[in-house]
């Protein structure tokens, strides 16, 4: 019985120590899966921040740059309208150099005519000898002059064309440089262009991970909010669970306690009963000894008769009577044999109490042999057909 105490006691306290460690494990799972869940919620709100970091410094760097780049313009603009307004100066000198090469090709003209004029009225310098030289000295003046005076345009001109040489150089030079800077600048232009659509592109491919990761975030947070609740009713359902399992615990030991002090008082039954059925057995024992002396006493009075029969046969009914009782103790005494002997195999003596029909009929040897006691079958008293539960020893004295 202390056996089959403490063995409900130990299968008790395991089943609540396993439940309890069930209990732990799954609120370490729910704190596990809530602490993964704040770090990756931790880890989102760090990249959305190094995100807006750079999107920040890009959008620095692309405001630096589109502020040097309108200053390059600008530069660029200035430098075309002084070279236009040099172009056009240039262009005024040369229209001023051209009126100067008419008016040198209109002195030229003139200075043929008068030389014309001079070879004609030479043929007539024998009539007109004394207006001859009057004139001739007049041309010769205006001879001079025009020598002196193209002269003076033709260093002119060459100091205009050498002027227009070099203009035309510089202008020539200023061209070279300028479709070069226009080429270098048209280059950093495409360039800047490509940084600015590649800046574009990377802008539109931040905000895109920027809201992407706003929209992970969102989620996160209301994972996180699931999980809080979640792990909230798992804090209730294991508070309650909790409860009820002590409360549980708390019957179920009051039942074993209750089963305990039945099964004490059945075991104290069952030692008054077998102390009875000792009694018994005793005083069948005594009864058998008496008998046994009376058959032997009748079997002397027996003999005694059998050799006085023929002698009495007057006493023929008295050994009828006497005969009939020695058949009647003869039963007595296989009665009290069989009560003590085995029911299944009649040899052994009883020693085996089954529960809970508590019937006194078998040996050991016959209760190891007794079928069934598989986990879907139990083995049956021989005398009930009843399940039985469990067994007890007796030992008879």
């Amino acid at each position: 019985m202390a056996v089959l105490i403490s063995t409900v006691t130990a299968v008790l306290i395991s089943t609540l120590i396993g439940w309890i460690l069930s209990l732990r494990r799954r609120d370490r799972e729910g704190r596990a899966a809530l602490e993964e869940a704040l770090q990756e919620n931790e880890a989102f709100r760090s990249q959305l921040e190094e995100l807006e970091v750079e999107n920040k410094t890009l959008r620095e760097e692309r405001e630096e740059s589109d502020r040097c780049s309108l200053e390059q313009v600008q530069c660029l603009q200035d430098k075309l309208e002084q070279t236009k307004r040099r172009a056009e100066q240039y262009g005024r000198e040369l229209d001023g150099m051209a009126a100067l090469s008419d008016e040198l090709a209109l002195l030229k003209n003139q200075h043929q005519q008068l030389q014309d004029r001079i070879t004609k009225q030479g043929r007539g310098v024998s009539a007109f000898r004394g207006i001859g030289r009057v004139v001739t000295c007049d041309l010769l003046r205006d001879k001079a002059s025009l020598g002196e005076r193209i002269k003076v345009l033709s260093r002119t001109v060459d100091d205009r064309e050498e002027e227009l040489g070099n203009v035309r150089q510089e202008l020539a030079t200023f061209r070279t440089t300028e479709s070069e800077r226009r080429r270098v600048l048209e280059e950093e232009i495409s360039d800047f262009q490509d940084k600015l659509d590649r800046m574009f592109r990377d802008k539109k491919r931040l905000e895109g991970q920027v809201q992407h990761l706003k929209f992970e975030l969102e989620e996160a947070k209301t994972s996180e909010q699931v999980l809080e609740s979640q792990a909230e009713n798992l804090r209730r359902e294991l508070t309650k669970e909790k409860q009820q399992s002590t409360e549980e615990i708390h019957s179920r030991l009051k039942e074993a306690n209750d089963s305990n002090e039945r099964l004490t008082n059945y075991c104290l039954h069952l030692k008054r009963r077998i102390g009875r059925l000792n009694d018994r057995a005793k005083q069948a024992e005594q009864r058998h000894a008496e008998s046994a002396q009376r058959c032997d006493e009748l079997y002397r009075s027996s003999l005694s008769l059998q050799s006085h029969v023929e002698a009495h046969n007057d006493d023929a009914a008295r050994v009828e009577e006497l005969r009939a009782e020695n058949e009647r103790l003869a039963d007595e005494v296989e009665k009290a044999m069989e009560w003590r002997l085995c029911s299944l195999c009649g040899v052994n003596e009883r020693a085996v109490v089954t529960l809970p029909c508590l019937h006194f009929a078998m040996c050991r040897q016959c209760h190891g042999k007794l079928p069934g006691g598989g986990a879907l079958t139990r083995p049956q008293c021989p005398y009930c057909k009843r399940g039985i539960k469990k067994t007890l020893d007796v030992y008879v004295v």
